[in-house]
This record gives C-alpha cells, sequence and structure tokens, in this order.
C-alpha cells in the first residue's frame, strides 16, 4: 500500500479542517509580509531622522569648536565621526556635507561623486602632509614661519643638516600626527 493510499482517507475526512488551517496559514503569511514592509519603512524612517539629528548635533559641535578655536575639540569630534559604524545599511550619500570623511576616502567623494566635504579637501591635502604645510606656509606667509628645510631622508640629506643646523633642533616625519613623529636633536 502506497502513502498516499494511507493516508487518502484521512484526508478526505480531514478536508475541512485542512482548507482552515491552509487559509489561517496564507493569511498569517499575508500579514506578515505586510507588518515586514511597513515595519521596515517606519525603521528606515526612524534612522534617518536620528541619522540628521546626529549629523545636527555634529554639526553644531564643530561649529562651536571653530568658532572657539578649539582645535583639541574638533580632532575629538573628527574621531567620533570616523568611529561611527553605518547604521542599518543606510547610505550617508544623501546628505547635505560629509563631515570628516578618512582622508582615503576623499578622492572618491568629492571627485567621483561630486560630495561636498567638511573639512576642505586643502584642509585634508595641506594638514596630512608637513612637506606641503611648510611650502604653503612658506608661500603665505614667509615671515611667520621658522627656519625650515625640506630635506630628503638619506646620506646626504643627513650631512646637509650636520653641515646647517646647530645642536638642539626639531625634526620631523612627513606624515604623523598628535605629536608623535617629532624629535628634538
Amino acid at each position: 500500500m502506497s502513502v498516499w493510499e494511507k493516508w487518502r482517507p484521512w484526508l478526505q475526512r480531514e478536508k475541512q479542517l485542512l482548507l482552515e488551517l491552509a487559509l489561517m496559514l496564507l493569511v498569517a503569511l499575508v500579514v506578515g509580509v505586510y507588518f515586514l514592509e511597513h515595519f521596515s519603512a517606519r525603521l528606515q524612517a526612524e534612522q534617518r531622522v536620528q541619522l540628521k539629528a546626529l549629523a545636527q548635533q555634529t554639526a553644531l559641535r564643530s561649529a562651536e569648536s571653530l568658532a572657539g578655536d578649539d582645535l583639541i575639540g574638533l580632532n575629538v569630534i573628527a574621531r567620533e565621526t570616523r568611529a561611527l559604524e553605518p547604521v542599518g545599511g543606510v547610505q550617508f550619500l544623501d546628505a547635505d556635507w560629509l563631515l570628516f570623511p578618512a582622508y582615503w576616502q576623499l578622492h572618491s567623494l568629492h571627485y567621483v561623486l561630486g560630495r561636498p566635504i567638511f573639512p576642505s579637501l586643502a584642509s585634508y591635502h595641506l594638514g596630512h602632509d608637513k612637506v606641503e604645510m611648510t611650502r604653503a606656509l612658506k608661500l603665505a606667509c614667509p615671515e611667520h614661519l621658522p627656519e625650515t628645510d625640506i630635506l630628503p631622508a638619506g646620506p646626504h640629506g643627513i650631512s646637509q643638516v650636520l653641515d646647517t643646523w646647530r645642536f638642539p633642533f626639531v625634526a620631523k616625519q612627513i606624515r604623523s600626527s598628535q605629536g608623535s613623529g617629532v624629535f628634538l636633536i
């Protein structure tokens, strides 16, 4: 005897119950899909509200730090902003301004996507490289710049420093921040 033949009498007896169960399952499925659709849309809307509030708060804190020349506070805000994880896959590309992107993101965000960035590209390009910053300051206000040489790292640069500079002097690595890469020699 096959499985079908074995269960057929029972299925015929319980046909009404099985139809009701199938209908209940279908209704539960429709309600579940409806709930997920609307819940997902509400969740996305709430995430956008929260992200907008966070962006406004960060912008306000940044503006206050800039207005008060509080560069340490601005640096903390930049680090906090970089540490934020994307929330639920929300895209930040529809924001009016992108605040404190990582240096490696600049070219893609600005040149490819054309997004406005804070701080400016010039701030990143000059602030990221001590040689470029020194060259810019030499052009803008040479009278306010301490005596500075930009020399290659190697035997020729070292001998030029030893021939020219008196001890003690300060030497800096090109790319470093927060006091690292600065040496009193």
